[in-house]
């Protein structure tokens, strides 16, 4: 059984890889269903894609941490529905965890996207109390595009203060895989989504680091040549060369597509610390 759900899982990261149709939803139709209560639709902004999904941990009495993930695909796709096995791993483990849709590509360009997640963030701050979290305990997460987006709204209070949130209401911010130092207008792949923009530095969470950003835990996978390692090492030392707290986790043998698959219980056994190496940083935070 063990052997056969684990190939299924493989055949639904290949479909990932290639493009197939709903692949993440192959992925979610595997992962328990017991460990959760979830709201889902809940709007935050206007607009079609202003809603998010609330998962609570089982049966739980008292407020729980919080963790806001948001979603990769190049800026230019993604949808909350595809993300129960995120929901999932971190309700599992206690804390109350949204994910919400933002606008993407070509509807919006930078820094459009990252109003949207403020504006999230901003609603989470005000609301997650009645959905049984704590805001004094939020971090923010996210895999490859979104782990840019959740790096951006951690070094730039700006974009959360613009919304109406908190600025310093941020308990820490963990990256998967993001492309947290690159250049974006060099590439052709994303370059059309971040121009015409005088100063692309202005683009690079790395080159915005300032003294006072929360802690950062960074964790990549050594084989990703979807978005480099270096990302990672270099987004780091410019954390810590303005004193800041930064820890990164360099993983042998993972990908890009597979260390965000790893969150998912049937598919832990790829990188089994992953979820709980998440769940630790954020429980080993002071609230803020």
């Amino acid at each position: 059984m063990r052997f056969k759900r684990i190939g299924r899982w493989a055949i639904a990261l290949t479909s990932m890889v290639t493009g197939a149709c709903s692949p993440l939803s192959a992925l979610d139709s595997l992962v328990p269903t017991d460990t959760y209560t979830a709201e889902t639709g809940v709007r935050y902004g206007p607009g079609e894609r202003g809603y998010l999904d609330i998962y609570r941990p089982a049966g739980h009495q008292r407020p729980s941490p919080v963790i806001i993930f948001f979603y990769g695909g190049s800026w230019k796709s993604g949808a909350r529905a595809d993300y129960r096995f995120v929901g999932e791993a971190f309700a599992s483990r206690g804390f109350v965890t949204v994910i919400p849709d933002y606008r993407l590509f070509p509807t919006v360009k930078f820094p459009e996207f990252l109003v949207d997640n403020a504006r999230a963030v901003a609603w989470v701050q005000a609301n997650i109390a009645r959905y049984g979290g704590d805001k004094q305990r939020l971090f923010l997460a996210g895999h490859s595009a979104g782990a840019y987006n959740a790096a951006m709204l951690g070094v730039q209070p700006k974009h959360l203060q613009d919304a109406g949130g908190e600025a310093d209401g941020i308990c820490g911010v963990m990256s998967l895989a993001g492309p947290i130092s690159f250049d974006p207008t060099t590439y052709d792949s994303v370059k059309e989504i971040f121009t015409p923009i005088e100063d692309s530095d202005r683009t690079r969470p790395a080159k915005l680091v300032r003294p006072g950003a929360p802690r950062f835990l960074l964790i990549h996978g050594k084989g990703d040549t979807t978005v480099y390692p270096e990302n990672a090492i270099e987004f780091d030392a410019a954390m810590k060369a303005a004193g800041n707290s930064s820890t990164v986790h360099l993983v042998p043998k993972i990908g890009h597509y597979r260390i965000i698959a790893s969150l998912a219980s049937p598919l832990s056994g790829w990188l089994p610390s992953l979820a709980e190496r998440m769940a630790a940083f954020a429980r080993a935070q002071r609230p803020c």
